[in-house]
């Protein structure tokens, strides 16, 4: 086993007071393959902590490989927070794709020893196929991306996310390796002049790439390969197996060690621009500071030119709706959310004003038909939406509340949430004409953690918009008008039993589901594991109608998706809970 000390923060400290070490305790447990539970032997299981000693704040690295039964230990580990992570050539760790009996992050105190921890790997899935056009002639060179269905949890809905990226060869062949399990659409790009960055390329194909932010991957991706798009591209990107509009893809599924083969037609529809300009209204003349593209269904590679004087230009763009973002600031930095737990990577942000009170914002959304849009002028300006939270029961609502909009495109269009104070009153600013959605939560390490046990949003009014639905504008008109949140406090108790003789009855994964009226509602969702005896009991559980599932391994976030329950739909168990109601029901495990 081996140790590197990463990073160190804080003071020093005298040596007598860093001596001060508790009892070592020890990690143990087994890596296991995803689909069949047999022990994987020879995997890189890494253990990253976060260790207080004194007034110094350690990451710490260890590694180690499981022996021919799976098993790895770490022994002498000092009390802190760890997280786990295992690696095989040709796998991927799939431990945290899946809510159920999986262990990824684990808390250590003096002197204990913590076994039985499971990490689960996964063969890696393969997409492979060929580009011809339209003769039937392979299209050397092309750039070639798989999108993967998965949540957004920043902004609370399924989007086609870039996961992988290859680049086809002189045969027009491709092969898109290290794919985790899931639904994916594959789209082609024509090739460009762009040489190939020896040096990204290489920091692309090594273990250190996909250790790196998202932002950054994505970066590389668009950047540093050949066939990047760019503004000039005549041509619109194509989706297996011959459509440039992502809604119409054929999707492609992949499983653990599957290998599947597409073949993909590369249209010749024309690619479209957006140009424009940004005009600073006050007499700053500020050059913005951000101008994005975005669809609301997938994630588009981005082809910008932004100059000095505010003009701009999105090229590479098929037909369709897009979301165009400004912000105009004159300091302002991207930033990045703390990470929750050591073992995740920090998620990237939308930019969150703490240096420019005077930032002006604009969401403009553009509809590319068969033409170019050409001059589009967009003037920034900075509205506030302002509100009040308040408890349905004439008491104090819960402390530490905030209250966010979130954008419904892969933007910045997110304001930054409001702390709601003292009196019940909040003021989001830097506010964009558009459509959000209403999140009442509570913040963890700059992420939302959703309303106290017991709470819930029994309603939200902005004038006569109902803000409980899935989406609600803000714009002028509704501006002025205050935002009226109203919470409720439930006593009502759901009790689970999971029947099912074929496996232990502990530890399996339940999940709440609302009627589909309310399923855009992600705090409405219950979620937790049976005990010993293969009870669970959802305690204040707000009332309504809900569909009960359970399982021994799920993906995570399955049940937030509206296609995936539709087709398990008649497989939960329907249960009504009443405004103080004590009700009951057992369900089967699916498998």
């Amino acid at each position: 086993m081996t140790t590197l000390l990463l990073v160190a923060i804080g003071v020093s400290l005298p040596l007598s007071a860093v001596a001060q070490v508790s009892r070592p305790a020890s990690i143990g447990g087994v890596v296991v393959d995803v689909a069949t539970n047999a022990p994987t032997a020879n995997a890189e299981v890494e253990l990253i902590g976060r260790i207080q000693r004194g007034n110094l704040i350690e990451r710490e690295v260890s590694t180690t490989v499981t022996d021919g039964d799976g098993a790895f230990l770490f022994s002498a580990v000092e009390p802190g927070q760890y997280g786990l992570n295992a690696r095989l050539d040709g796998h991927v760790d799939v431990t945290e794709d899946y809510v159920g009996r999986t262990t990824r992050s684990v808390a250590i105190a003096s002197g204990q020893s913590v076994t039985g921890l499971t990490l689960r790997l996964g063969r890696d899935g393969v997409i492979a196929g060929t580009v011809l056009d339209l003769e039937r002639q392979a299209v050397a060179n092309s750039p070639v991306s798989a999108l993967r269905y998965q949540y957004d949890t920043l902004g609370q809905a399924w989007r086609w996310e870039l996961l992988q990226f290859a680049t086809a060869n002189e045969q027009g062949e491709f092969r898109l390796a290290g794919l985790r399990p899931g639904r994916y659409i594959v789209q082609a790009s024509r090739p460009s002049d762009v040489e190939r960055n020896d040096a990204l390329a290489r920091l692309r194909d090594s273990d250190d790439f996909r250790r790196l932010p998202l932002a950054a991957q994505r970066a590389i991706s668009t950047r540093g390969t050949p066939g990047a798009p760019q503004c000039g591209d005549p041509y619109a990107p194509t989706y297996y197996p011959n459509t440039s509009d992502p809604r119409q893809a054929a999707r492609v599924d992949v499983g653990h060690g599957s290998e599947r083969y597409v073949e993909i037609v590369m249209l010749e529809e024309r690619a479209f621009a957006i140009r424009g300009a940004v005009i600073d209204p006050t007499p700053l003349g500020r050059r913005p500071t951000v101008v994005t593209v975005s669809s609301r269904t997938a994630e588009i590679s981005e082809c910008r030119d932004l100059a000095d004087d505010g003009t701009f230009e999105f090229g590479n763009l098929a037909p369709g709706n897009y979301d165009v973002n400004v912000i105009l600031s004159t300091n302002e930095p991207a930033g990045f959310a703390p990470p929750p737990r050591p073992d995740r990577t920090p998620l990237p942000l939308p930019v969150i004003p703490t240096t420019d009170p005077d930032r002006l914002v604009a969401h403009v959304e553009v509809t590319v038909i068969n033409e170019d849009v050409e001059d589009l002028v967009i003037v920034p300006e900075a509205m506030t939406v302002s509100g009040t939270v308040e408890a349905g029961d004439g008491g104090t609502p819960p402390h530490g509340s905030w209250v966010a909009i979130r954008g419904l495109g892969l933007s910045s269009n997110m304001p930054p949430p409001a702390e709601v104070d003292e009196d019940g009153a909040f003021t989001i600013t830097h506010v964009p004409e558009g459509d959000y959605r209403l999140v009442v939560t509570e913040l963890s390490g700059g992420m939302p953690a959703g309303l106290p046990a017991g709470w819930y949003v029994e309603s939200a009014r902005m004038g006569g918009i109902d803000a409980l639905d899935a989406a609600f504008r803000i714009d002028r008109s509704w501006v002025s008008q205050p935002l009226e949140i109203t919470l409720a406090r439930s006593s009502s108790t759901l009790t689970i039993q999971v029947d099912d003789a074929a496996i232990p009855a502990d530890g399996i994964f339940v999940v709440a589901v609302p009627d589909p009226a309310r399923r855009h509602r992600p705090y409405l969702y219950r979620t937790g594991w049976t005990d010993e005896r293969g009870f669970l009991s959802f305690d204040a559980i707000a009332p309504g109608e809900y569909r009960v599932f359970a399982w021994e391994r799920v993906e995570a976030n399955a049940w937030l998706d509206p296609e995936y329950i539709a087709g398990i739909e008649s497989r939960g168990r329907l249960v009504r809970v009443g405004e103080n109601g004590r009700e009951s029901a057992e369900v089967r495990v699916i498998r």
